[in-house]
């Protein structure tokens, strides 16, 4: 993952097609840039997700840009959409906001429990890193949120 993107950004329509569209384009850049294919299908159905919760939120109506680059050797995602504050994990019927911050953590410690099997060749370790990470996610929410002041435990996402 040591390819360069340059700066990309284009606006799509929050409709069934536009976006498939985002979609494919997100997961053609990621590939370009050398992202692991579970990890590209992974972020394709969190991105997918959250643009249909927007969907529901803001109607077909609605623009999202899609913005992407490259910091650090790493991609860098960024989805904008003009209007009142949203945050797609946790604005739904069943209140994912408890669990926005779990995902978040997720995601890291798989990212990184991946790039350890990596490194020290350790291949019958990597299937079960994101399985771990998702173990290890609720142990530090379940930690977190024991320990943290209810108003520093809640994760806010400024999206």
């Amino acid at each position: 993952m040591n390819k360069k993107l340059e700066r990309f950004s284009q606006k799509f329509p929050l409709t069934g097609a536009g976006i498939e569209e985002l979609s494919e384009t997100l997961e053609e850049k990621l590939k370009l840039v050398g992202v692991e294919t579970q990890n590209r299908i992974r972020v394709r159905f969190s991105t997918e997700e959250s643009l249909l919760r927007m969907r529901d939120q803001f109607g077909e109506n609605t623009t999202v840009t899609l913005s992407m680059w490259t910091r650090f050797g790493r991609p860098v995602l960024q989805i904008e959409q003009e209007g009142e504050r949203y945050n797609p994990l946790s604005k739904t019927e069943v209140e994912l906001e408890d669990w926005s911050g779990t995902l978040l953590t997720a995601v890291i410690v798989s990212l990184i429990l991946e790039t350890l099997c990596e490194k020290f060749s350790l291949k019958k370790l990597q299937p079960f890193a994101m399985p771990l990470s998702m173990f290890a996610a609720m142990g530090v929410a379940v930690l977190l949120n024991q320990v943290l002041p209810e108003q520093v435990a809640k994760l806010t996402w400024w999206g």
